[in-house]
Order: structure tokens, then sequence, then C-alpha cells
């Protein structure tokens, strides 16, 4: 798990490098903070569904690295770490992005998407029986 972080991150880093107008680690605006906000409440929320699973054998995970039916502390851990590493994925990743004629917001993108994401595993978590559980 932890090469898999660091060769996305190293990725991430190469792939905005080679644009000219790409510029990593671009100031954090009170809109960052504000969504990142919000995922880190949506984290929150399924950290505490996620445990539900792992207390009852009816329902399993579907997240790859976490496995089908995973241990508190295991769950805990890549929590932990996702609620660290978002935050640090998002400030690598530049503002705005001009490529191809085409002004592209790669930081909005990831941080929307990533919201949206996170509340519709929550949003489905609830919708099949599970509560919060910690």
């Amino acid at each position: 798990m932890k090469d898999l972080i660091l060769i996305s991150i190293m990725a991430a880093v190469i792939f905005f490098a080679t644009f000219e107008t790409a510029h990593a680690f671009d100031a954090w605006t009170p809109e960052d903070t504000h969504i990142e906000i919000a995922w880190q409440i949506g984290n929150i929320l399924d950290t505490g569904t996620t445990l539900d699973i792992a207390n009852n054998p009816k329902y399993h995970e579907t997240n790859m690295i976490l496995g089908s039916h995973p241990s508190r502390s295991k769950i805990y851990l890549y929590m932990l770490s996702s609620a660290i590493m978002h935050p640090l994925f998002t400030w690598i990743m530049p503002e705005k992005l001009d490529a191809f004629g085409y002004e592209f917001y790669p930081r909005r993108a990831f941080q929307r998407v990533s919201v949206g994401m996170t509340y519709g595993c929550v949003q489905n978590n609830f919708g099949i029986g599970l509560r919060i559980n910690y």
C-alpha cells in the first residue's frame, strides 16, 4: 500500500511538472479548506460505517485495499492514512493547468470527485442498513 501511494504521488508530480503553466504546491485557498473539511467529515462517517462492517459478518467491504472483512485496527490505519494523505495530495495538485489550449482545474476536480465518492459510499452504507459504529 505504501508503494502504491508513493508511486501515485510521484506520477502526479511528474505529470503536472510536464506542463509549463502547472504549478504544484499552489497556494491553499479558503475554498480548498472548505472542501477538505467536507471530505474529512465524510471520511469520519465512512470510518464509522466501515467499522460496522467489521462487527457484522452479514456485510462485506468492497474496498480492495481493506479486504472483505477488515479488522478494526486495519480500518483505523487506512482511514487515518487517508485523512493525512488526502490534503497532501490535494496540495500537490496545481490549482490551474493550461494544456493543449484548454484550462483545467485538477485540484478542484480531485476534491469534488473525492467528496462525491466518499459521500456516495456513506450513502450506500446507510442504504444497506449499516450504521456508524465507533
